[in-house]
């Protein structure tokens, strides 16, 4: 009797699960405009050859757009770019291949990979001034950042959403409650195995969503930061040259601009710093070892 009821409950969940998709599939077709990746590649190469033209080069390559995850576009410049270029042609040009909402278009800092000035989409549609606009700027290399955001659905059609999805959770966890509580190692297993790559009993790092996590507390880390403390990790034990880790998290970049790879180790250390266990060790003359799970 029991397995019936239970069979019952993940039926009428999956029917509910069923009904939901096919319904956000409705909204997502008949009110999303989808734009194709390679046109965004080529509008964001545009942007780049117009903002070269107006700093008076007209010879200089433009580098191919980097996708870093579904929403993020970046066009590596690495030159100072005037913040009043990217706010006069960007939403222009991007207008051009129809993208005139939910998005955000900022100045990368190339050294720190941190987002110097930018704006997005509801100043311009709102009127609002445009934030930074005409101020200094620091005197550093540039990428430009396109972020894109995924629209909310219609307003009419949040609450029958939240329905469906309330009732589907209920479904889903009784059944849940009625199961048999699981094995604890299984479940220890299963915590370790989601939980990306472990660095020592206490500190967990998830390259997929940039997350340094340490005693249950959690950090986010920049694509930068992520790319370099990944390839540490992998690397554990090992004595890194300076040449070998640029050659891995900037190899596609060129040169590396100042003492950008002391400036990573050093923020990362601060971030390690909660964990004795886990050190990145300097090897004078050489570069860096990784040393964890002491």
């Amino acid at each position: 009797m029991k397995n019936q009821i239970i069979l019952s409950y993940v039926g009428l969940a999956t029917l509910l699960a069923i009904l939901v998709i096919l319904f956000s599939s409705v909204i997502r077709h008949e009110d999303t405009v989808v734009i194709q990746p390679e046109r965004i590649d080529l509008a964001l190469r545009k942007l780049g050859h117009e903002i070269l033209l107006q700093m008076g080069d007209s010879s200089s390559t433009v580098s191919p757009v980097e996708r870093r995850g579904e929403s993020n576009y970046v066009l590596p410049l690495g030159l100072e770019v005037d913040y009043t270029l990217l706010r006069r042609f960007g939403p222009e040009i991007l207008g051009e291949i129809g993208l005139e909402e939910h998005y955000s278009l900022s100045l990368l800092n190339r050294e720190t990979d941190l987002i110097e000035l930018g704006f997005d989409w509801l100043s311009l549609k709102t009127g609002d001034r445009v934030p930074c606009l005409g101020r200094d700027q620091t005197e550093v290399c540039h990428d430009i950042l396109l972020t894109l955001y995924p629209p909310p659905p219609p307003q009419d059609q949040k609450l029958p959403a939240a329905m469906a999805g309330g009732l589907l959770l209920i479904f889903l966890g009784s059944w849940w409650w009625q199961r048999k509580s699981p094995d604890p190692q299984m479940e220890s297993a299963t915590e370790v195995a989601g939980s990306g790559i472990t660095l020592s009993p206490v500190t967990t790092f998830d390259p997929v969503v940039q997350q340094l996590t340490i005693h249950g507390v959690a950090s986010e880390l920049t694509f930068r930061e992520a790319k370099l403390l990944q390839y540490l990790a992998e690397q554990r034990g090992e004595v890194l040259s300076r040449e070998a880790i640029h050659a891995a998290v900037w190899g596609s970049e060129g040169v590396l601009v100042g003492r950008s790879l002391d400036v990573f180790i050093s923020r990362l250390r601060k971030k390690l710093a909660a964990d004795e266990a886990v050190e990145i060790a300097t090897i004078h003359g050489i570069g860096y070892r990784f040393l964890a799970g002491k």
